[in-house]
C-alpha cells in the first residue's frame, strides 16, 4: 500500500507550528512510517508538487499569496489549516485594528512602501478548508493532554494512516 504523500507550506507566521511538528521527536518515527513527506521547509531541503495531503501554516497577508495558496488547494485532496494563523488568522490579525498604512510605517519604517500588505485573515477566506482545522498553537501531542487545554472535537489527523500521532481538530 503507498504511503499517502504529504506536504507543509508558511505563509505569514511565525513557523512555529510546523516547529513542533519536527519536535514530535518519538511520533515522528510513527508518521514517517504512515506518510511520505515531499515538501516541509523545516526539515527537508527537497521539493515536490505530487502530495495529496496539504498542511498550510500562516494567515494570507499579501495579494501574491493567494494564486500560491490556490495552487496547493488544486493539488491537495485534503487541506489542513496548521495552527491559529491558518484557522483563524491568528496574531497578524491585530494589524488589521490600526489604520494600515500606519502600521507599515511603524513595522517597515522609511521602507514601508516596499513592502505589499492588505488586512491579514485566515486561508478559509480564500479556499475551502472542509475537513480540518489543527488550533491553537502549541496543539498537544496527545488526544488526552488537548483535551485538558481546549474542548472540542477530537480526531486523528491521519485517521486510518496507522499513525500514533494524534492532535486536537475542530470539525466543521
Amino acid at each position: 500500500m503507498m504511503k499517502p504523500k504529504i506536504a507543509f507550506f508558511d505563509f505569514a507566521c511565525c513557523e512555529g507550528c510546523q516547529l513542533q511538528v519536527v519536535n514530535l521527536e518519538a511520533e515522528m518515527v510513527d508518521l514517517l512510517g504512515a506518510v511520505e513527506i515531499v515538501q516541509f521547509r523545516e526539515a527537508l531541503s527537497e521539493k515536490s508538487d505530487d502530495y495529496a495531503i496539504a498542511f498550510v501554516e500562516g494567515s494570507i497577508t499579501r495579494e501574491k499569496d493567494i494564486p500560491r495558496l490556490k495552487k496547493i488547494r488544486e493539488q491537495a485532496s485534503i487541506l489542513v489549516a496548521l495552527g491559529a494563523c491558518a484557522a483563524i488568522g491568528g496574531v497578524n490579525c491585530l494589524k488589521n485594528f490600526q489604520p494600515l498604512d500606519e502600521v507599515r510605517r511603524y513595522v517597515y519604517g522609511d521602507k514601508a512602501d516596499w513592502y505589499e500588505t492588505f488586512a491579514a485573515r485566515p486561508i478559509d477566506a480564500v479556499v475551502p478548508v472542509p475537513l480540518v482545522e489543527i488550533h491553537p498553537c502549541g496543539y498537544a501531542r496527545t488526544r488526552r493532554q488537548a483535551s485538558a487545554a481546549r474542548p472540542s472535537a477530537k480526531s486523528s489527523a491521519l485517521a486510518g494512516s496507522g499513525a500514533a500521532l494524534e492532535m486536537e481538530v475542530s470539525e466543521p
